[in-house]
């Protein structure tokens, strides 16, 4: 129960801060990276936003045609 607690706090600051970052138009450090699996054909796009501490991740997965 105490570890739910805690993550629920952790994703609330998080929360708070990415709006702060963003209400403040503070600079946000991002980027992204492709790994591409040869074996079986397939992408993985990364892409990456850093709110202070924070660091928030998309990915995506695709077929190489």
């Amino acid at each position: 129960m105490k570890q739910e607690i805690n993550y629920e706090k952790e994703q609330l600051d998080f929360r708070a801060t990415k709006q702060r970052y963003i209400r403040d138009n503070t600079y946000i450090e991002s980027g992204e990276t492709i790994f591409i699996l040869k074996e079986k054909n397939t992408a993985i796009k990364v892409e990456w936003k850093a709110y202070g501490k924070y660091l928030e991740l998309d990915y995506w997965i695709s077929a190489i045609q």
